[in-house]
């Protein structure tokens, strides 16, 4: 893996129900302080977004995010993970209320 760089798993578990947190696991080799999941629906629109709270060091991490705080209908959803406003990584998920 080159020095500045980030992988994103596939989020887990996918489908998601409401009553589930979702997870992604983060490899990287830089810390990360500014980690934001912007969430568009299949049109492309921008739903809603999420920044975690604290930093996420170098190294190997699993992060959850409280997806049915974001997400309100059932459908496809596309995350946009960004460092800054920089994207890492895009992700598929789909959301069943």
């Amino acid at each position: 893996m080159p020095s500045s760089e980030v992988i994103i798993s596939d989020a887990y578990p996918n489908p998601l129900f409401s009553d589930e947190e979702m997870y992604v696991n983060i490899q990287n080799n830089f810390d990360i302080y500014n980690l934001r999941i912007e969430f568009y629906d299949i049109l492309g629109e921008l739903v809603s977004s999420y920044s975690f709270d604290s930093s996420i060091s170098q190294g190997n991490s699993s992060v959850s995010v409280p997806i049915s705080k974001h997400l309100i209908i059932s459908g496809m959803y596309f995350l946009v993970f960004l460092d800054e406003d920089d994207m890492i990584s895009i992700k598929k998920i789909i959301f069943i209320k």
